[in-house]
């Protein structure tokens, strides 16, 4: 997320000092061009080359079932995105822009069907059909239900690739695929890339 952005939001933060005591560029990415290649520092047993492996998703599950949206999907200009989802019969929002998503169970507050999204309000992001408003924390900061505050979904950002060490993906990136975990939990889940 730029800095002009994360002030909009946190309107107190502070750079410290970039003055560590160690010879260090923090204006370079440490990892030279990894971010731009498929290739891994580590061996994964699991691999889906589906999707460009260093690509930047927002994973999000919701009773077992899980879905993986795409940052460079998302406005890019930087506009505030709201996407208005249903993951296992659960209805979800996603709101942000190519820097920063977040995601919310919308059932909790009675009456709500559709979000919509605020430009140039941050951390103000969206506005349901009640004229409520959302923050990035997902609590109503103005309307009718000013207080409340929307449930959190179990959601996490990464790399594409790390979805594949942990799930075994299967079937067609324009449809909804099946999932069965690779590690102990053995939990049975849908996968869509969106």
């Amino acid at each position: 997320m730029p800095w002009i952005q994360w002030k909009e939001i946190y309107l107190d933060s502070k750079v410290l000092s970039r003055e560590t005591g160690f010879d260090f560029d923090y204006g370079q990415y440490p990892l030279g061009n990894y971010r731009q290649t498929n290739s891994l520092l580590f061996n994964v047993e699991k691999f889906d080359n589906r999707l460009f492996a260093k690509e930047r998703v927002l994973g999000v599950v919701v009773d077992s079932m899980a879905r993986v949206y795409r940052f460079n999907l998302m406005d890019p200009d930087g506009l505030i995105t709201v996407i208005n989802d249903t993951i296992n019969s659960q209805p979800i929002i996603i709101a942000g822009n190519q820097y920063f998503m977040v995601a919310f169970l919308t059932s909790g507050i009675i009456g709500v069907k559709v979000f919509e999204p605020l430009q140039d309000q941050l951390p103000v992001l969206s506005i349901d059909n009640l004229g409520n408003q959302y923050d990035i924390f997902g609590e109503v900061v103005a309307g009718l239900n000013a207080g409340q505050t929307l449930s959190y979904v179990e959601a996490f950002m990464g790399y594409f690739f790390a979805f594949g060490c942990d799930f075994s993906i299967t079937g067609n990136l324009s449809t909804i695929v099946s999932l069965k975990a690779y590690s102990s939990f053995k939990l049975k889940v849908n996968w869509r890339i969106t």
